[in-house]
């Protein structure tokens, strides 16, 4: 009986080694995960810069439509 049950996981355990399916996934899901850490390290690196960017911009827009002090 112990030696039956061993034999199914054993074979239940080298189908599960050979099935490749999972794999892919598993690899997709890594690489988007490394993308949306990239995306998250470049905003929180870049984000002083494009705030001081887009308030020097709204400051000339601001200028040349007149409405500067």
């Amino acid at each position: 009986m112990f030696a039956t049950v061993c034999r199914k996981v054993y074979v239940a355990a080298q189908n599960l080694k050979d099935d490749a399916r999972g794999v892919s996934a598993l690899e997709y899901a890594i690489l988007a995960g490394l993308i949306v850490a990239a995306v998250v390290v470049g905003v929180g690196l870049f984000s002083n810069a494009l705030e001081n960017a887009f308030t020097i911009l709204a400051g000339n827009v601001t200028t040349a439509v007149g409405g500067g002090s």
